[in-house]
């Protein structure tokens, strides 16, 4: 049987017929992913990879207590699947998707000459709505960051210009448990850094944000 897990370790169960262009296959209640098989059946007979899942909760995907709602649905079925190079060290990919995730905050640091946005996935928001800490298996951090560029409309206002860095905080306690149940990815044009820049992520958020579960950004009001 095959399955993925979610990025909270829900395990889904799918389905994976055939080669070519990939044609993805959602049920509604009370369904399961057995509810599209003749239209895979033809699909896959015509070229087409087909690809469906039974949804956390149904068929023989785990019952999860919690995530059991249509953000989670949809961030499961257009955001959970990454793509790209992984980032040394930790692995850690760009999540498709993550343009569309809520903004949890903006920053900016001093001398660097820069505009930056945080958004966060499902499982972060909601964290940080709750106050919870620590961050639950699953949070998802980006930054998103641009060259801070005078604007040619408006005097003394300034807009993003070309981007600089994507970098990306996961959450997974098991797995990065030597760097405070934190991985990193740092991305430039979409490719990651070298390992030397990936050996100072852990640190610094150690030094500076060990107090909020090494998470710098907080939650703008």
């Amino acid at each position: 049987m095959s399955t993925i897990a979610t990025r909270d370790g829900t395990e889904i169960f799918y389905k994976d017929w055939g080669s070519g262009r990939p044609v993805v296959f959602s049920h509604g209640w009370p369904l399961n992913a057995d509810a599209w098989d003749d239209q895979m059946f033809f699909l896959a007979s015509h070229g087409f990879r087909c690809i469906a899942f039974d949804r956390r909760g149904f068929g023989r995907s785990s019952q999860s207590w919690d995530g059991n709602n249509y953000d989670t649905f949809a961030e499961f079925a257009f955001g959970e699947a990454d793509g790209g190079d992984s980032s040394p060290i930790f692995g850690v990919k760009i999540p498709t998707g993550y343009r569309q995730w809520q903004l949890a905050a903006v920053s900016q640091e001093e001398g660097l000459g820069e505009l930056r946005g945080i958004p966060g996935n499902v499982p972060s928001m909601k964290a940080y709505r709750d106050g919870t800490l620590p961050f639950p298996d699953g949070a998802t951090l980006a930054k998103l960051a641009w060259k801070r560029v005078p604007s040619s409309e408006f005097n003394g206002a300034f807009v993003p210009g070309a981007p600089t860095t994507l970098q990306i905080m996961v959450k997974d306690s098991k797995k990065y448990a030597s760097t405070g149940g934190w991985g990193f990815g740092r991305f430039v044009d979409g490719k990651p850094v070298d390992e030397a820049q990936h050996k100072t992520c852990f640190p610094c958020h150690q030094a500076n944000a060990k107090g909020h579960d090494f998470v710098f950004t907080r939650l703008a009001p």
